[in-house]
């Protein structure tokens, strides 16, 4: 029970509070067994009371004992005053019917809570009530981190009740929010705990912030979000992978202090897609083309290469162009076979030696390429 009020007010006359309290374990447990015995007016008249004559339903499987140790307890009234609970024993605890208890309040208090403790128990009920109020206030939490649709770097991380999860996921996907990751596996937070988060491998932020730090309060109404760009840290870095990739770490710090020991919730991966860099550009398309007179020409070699069509890499074989550069001009030029005839026939001709007879090679390599219809047209354009 907590609210605010002024806890020096006084009641004149005093007040009764009667407050149900959960009833000692062990002697519920005797007045149920009690209780569950069958009166005698459940035995027919003129019928035999002798235990064979009761159906099996009438005996019990087992009774539940309790000592009398078990069975003496006390009753302790726990306030909350100045900032620390404080134990009273000078209040009287009455227990009524019901599981009910009253006792006579003098003043107003803020928080009270009745314990009923084991007689000669070594427990203080101060730290009985601590521990109970950080039980209360501990909650199932989970961690989630979402990047956006349509903008992979914008990244967006929350925690929230494990309760809520889904339903957030879904608020996120309608706000254009994905995975992966999935979210994290249970953490348990108290309600106003800063969570905080930091970036490791190769993910780093992509704009400055003011904020050093990157953290959000854990609350279980409230769900609240830290929302950021990101980049990779190096480009060259995860070659062997179609993305970049990193982790956000969520952990809490011993006292929300700056200093306070940090512990670590979990670790979620995030990634960021490589940019498709742009294909190299084949040598021809940016060497000053050379050129020289007679057939050979650049308008020489433009015509052959139109004439040749797909028996391109056949005259090559013959001409002794390289098989890696013949795959080189297929890359270079998918699916242009004019162009890769023209880029096979430039390379031969500028790897030959300045004096040697280029047009009588090529005449050679296209008759035993069976074309020889362009080795005749080669010939003609020679003697002319």
């Amino acid at each position: 029970m907590s609210h605010s009020v002024n806890i020096h007010k006084r009641y004149s006359p005093p007040i009764t509070v009667t407050v149900p309290v959960p009833p000692n374990p062990s002697r519920a447990a005797a007045e149920e067994t009690n209780t569950s015995r069958r009166p005698k007016t459940a035995f027919e008249s003129g019928r035999s009371h002798d235990a064979a004559s009761r159906p099996m339903s009438a005996f019990s499987l087992g009774t539940r004992s309790s000592s009398a140790q078990d069975d003496d307890d006390t009753l302790r009234l726990v306030t909350w005053e100045e900032g620390g609970w404080l134990v009273h024993d000078d209040v009287e605890l009455t227990e009524r019917k019901g599981d009910l208890v009253a006792f006579e309040l003098k003043v107003v208090l803020q928080r009270f809570i009745i314990l009923r403790l084991k007689t000669g128990s070594h427990q203080s009920p101060d730290k009985v009530v601590r521990a109970l109020e950080k039980s209360l206030r501990t909650k199932r939490a989970a961690c989630i981190a979402r990047h956006r649709t349509d903008d992979p770097g914008s990244l967006v991380f929350k925690c929230v009740p494990a309760s809520d999860s889904a339903q957030t996921l879904r608020a996120l996907e309608d706000s254009g929010y994905v995975g992966p990751p999935d979210p994290s596996s249970d953490v348990m937070l108290t309600e106003g705990q800063l969570v905080y988060m930091r970036l490791l491998g190769n993910i780093t932020r992509a704009e400055e912030s003011s904020e050093e730090e990157l953290r959000l309060p854990f609350h279980c109404h409230v769900h609240k979000s830290v929302r950021l760009k990101v980049k990779e840290q190096d480009e060259f870095a995860n070659h062997s992978y179609d993305e970049y990739r990193g982790q956000v770490e969520f952990y809490v710090r011993e006292n929300n202090e700056h200093d306070g020991k940090e512990t670590s919730l979990c670790k979620l991966p995030v990634s960021l897609p490589k940019k498709e860099r742009p294909r190299p550009r084949p040598p021809s398309s940016y060497r000053k083309l050379i050129e020289v007179p007679g057939p050979l020409g650049t308008d020489g070699l433009n015509h052959l290469a139109r004439e040749m069509g797909e028996d391109w890499d056949v005259v090559a074989g013959y001409l002794k162009v390289k098989h890696s550069r013949v795959q080189a001009i297929k890359r270079n030029y998918p699916g242009d076979i004019k162009q890769q005839a023209f880029d096979m026939l430039y390379t031969w001709r500028n790897s030959m030696p300045r004096h040697a007879d280029k047009v009588g090679v090529l005449y050679k390599a296209l008759r035993k390429s069976d074309r020889g219809d362009l080795a005749e047209k080669l010939r003609a354009q020679t003697a002319a």
